[in-house]
């Protein structure tokens, strides 16, 4: 198995952008036209096909090592039903792919007020509940108001919300929140009607009235078969149905034998292991969205001293760690953690020519001694005497996670760093992570957005010990500067906050941004085509990613090499 990053759609969201294709293989006139083979009561998703029946399903992977399905399709719970973010969206999204490209999804562009403290939601006047119900600002306003409710639903603090008409709701604020939006437009709002007497963490919600394109077709504890709603407000649906098995361990398998059509596991060797096994139908693509850091813990010393941070990192040789876990598909990044392909623009001038990427033992030598550590033969040693060990925990079901943090403590081994990795059960590691009771870890954070949201991640003392400060950075004046940063309201505003936060990342080093991490996504096409690609990146691919899984699927069509068009 093989470490997957997801956020789900109540976060800052992931980036899908609109597609403009109408989905049509053939006239419905035309003579040998063949109509889609219709599923649950002849769903007809709008299109025909000239050569045979048009499929009807695709097979999703999204259980991961899951053994059994347990009926919860509540978007809040974080053991959600796989397929819950195929019958939920968001109001809108930004596609990180495309510098940040605005989507709107079932609400329109917000505005704001000349002083950032009122943003206005007007909600798609076509936007419908399952249940034929509008979607309105009375269950936008509902939803705000249930998360404000509890801490551990809310996203983003507000002074109020109100319906000001059936289809618009205005937030207020203490001050300017522009940097919110994309949290904002992340939200999974649901149908007040249904969730007004439930409880917001603890229900199932076994019978989901949705907005999105899908609704439960069957399931079983071993499956999920998602259909396709002929009453969807935003389009046709092009796939009638999306099935969703539980696989276990023999997700590769299935993924090699065509079984699977649509996967998000990271898979090393991927062009020679899946690609090349039918290089016309087989298809993988890793884009970038994020970092991959090594987070220290300042509550365990010596990692409170900011030059053995610092002298750990410029040990780190990042190209060799692409190199022989993902062959290069991710790549070095800027220290200051923003990826100079995709986030160049939010690197301070001062950042630009950083050296990373490869190792300098020489200087992260010369760093640590700072800190009073010293070579005696093989071995780093401190004032006390004894050599500087880390250890490094990691999830024991991600092979290729304990392959990398192995390469990591192979590279401190040759200056004399004893780095033990540990592989402990997933709730280990996150208990760990929550107590503050490791020295080091390894794990992601996405761009957004804005930095705001990458920044606030990794560096607020709000989220220590959970996502994605998982070090417990705690520290006042990068609060301060993160609450300055959330209240910017221009680019210009924005950058100049972001370079104080950038120093803290290069002084500091909280935590050390080693490589990009690339959505993996791996994809067949003799059934389907239209899926995102380099040339064509509309959405991030895989999935898992809630918000992009909507756009993929709304997006694809049936192969005309194959099916006729």
């Amino acid at each position: 198995m093989t470490r997957r990053l997801s956020r789900v759609l109540g976060g800052a969201g992931l980036a899908v952008v609109m597609a403009a294709a109408v989905i049509s293989c053939s006239s419905p006139n035309s003579p040998n036209a063949k109509k889609s083979s219709g599923v649950n009561g002849g769903y007809d998703p709008g299109y025909t096909c000239s050569k045979k029946a048009c499929p009807s399903t695709l097979t999703a992977g999204l259980a991961g090592g899951q053994t059994t399905f347990v009926k919860n399709f509540n978007p809040w719970s974080p053991t959600a039903t796989a397929g819950t973010f195929f019958m939920y969206e968001p109001l809108w999204m930004f596609n990180i792919l495309k510098g940040g490209e605005f989507i709107p999804w079932l609400a329109d562009k917000p505005t704001w007020s000349e002083d950032g403290k009122k943003l206005t939601i007007h909600l798609n006047d076509k936007a419908t509940w399952s249940d034929g119900s509008p979607v309105s600002s009375d269950d936008l306003v509902f939803t705000l108001e249930a998360m404000k409710k509890d801490p551990e639903l809310s996203k983003f603090d507000f002074a109020g919300v109100k319906a000001t008409d059936p289809k618009t709701a205005e937030i207020t604020f203490a001050g300017p929140a522009y940097t919110l939006e994309g949290t904002i437009g992340g939200i999974a709002i649901v149908p007040k009607k249904v969730w007004e007497s439930q409880d917001l963490k603890k229900w199932t919600n076994p019978d989901p009235v949705v907005s999105g394109p899908y609704k439960i077709g069957q399931f079983s504890s071993q499956q999920v078969v998602l259909q396709a709603r002929a009453d969807y407000w935003k389009q046709k649906v092009p796939v009638p149905q999306v099935k969703i098995p539980i696989l276990g361990q023999a997700e590769n398998q299935k993924l090699m034998s065509g079984e699977l059509e649509w996967s998000g596991g990271a898979i090393a060797n991927v062009e020679k292991v899946y690609v090349a096994k039918d290089p016309k139908n087989f298809h993988a693509w890793y884009p970038s969205y994020g970092s991959l850091n090594v987070y220290f813990n300042p509550a365990h010393k010596p990692f409170d001293n900011p030059s053995v941070r610092k002298g750990l990192s410029m040990a780190i040789d990042a190209n060799q760690i692409n190199k022989v876990v993902n062959q290069d598909r991710n790549y070095a990044i800027s220290p200051t953690g923003m990826d100079q392909k995709t986030q160049g623009k939010w690197i301070a001038p001062q950042y630009k020519d950083l050296k990373y990427g490869t190792a300098d033992p020489t200087g992260a030598l010369a760093e640590l001694s700072k800190a009073g550590f010293t070579k005696q033969g093989d071995k780093l040693v401190g004032a006390d005497g004894k050599q500087l060990t880390v250890d490094l925990p990691e999830n024991a079901e991600y092979a290729d996670s304990i392959q990398l943090d192995q390469i990591v403590a192979d590279q401190w081994k040759k200056i004399g760093v004893q780095a033990n990795v540990r592989p402990v059960p997933g709730t280990q590691l996150d208990a760990l992570k929550k107590s503050a009771d490791l020295d080091v870890t390894i794990g992601g954070a996405v761009y957004g957005a804005n930095p705001w949201g990458y920044y606030n991640d990794i560096l607020s003392s709000k989220n220590a010990g959970s996502w994605a400060n998982y070090g417990s950075w705690k520290d006042p004046k990068t609060d301060a500067l993160l609450k300055e940063l959330s209240v910017a309201g221009d680019e210009a505003g924005q950058l100049k906050v972001v370079t104080e936060l950038q120093k803290i990342m290069v002084e500091q080093v909280p935590s050390f941004p080693m490589s990009s991490i690339g959505a993996s996504s791996e994809y067949s096409s003799k059934n389907w085509v239209g899926w995102p690609d380099a040339d064509n990146p509309y959405a991030m691919p895989p999935p898992w990613a809630a918000g992009d899984n909507l756009r993929v699927l709304l997006s694809l069509k049936p192969n005309p090499e194959t099916y006729g068009g």
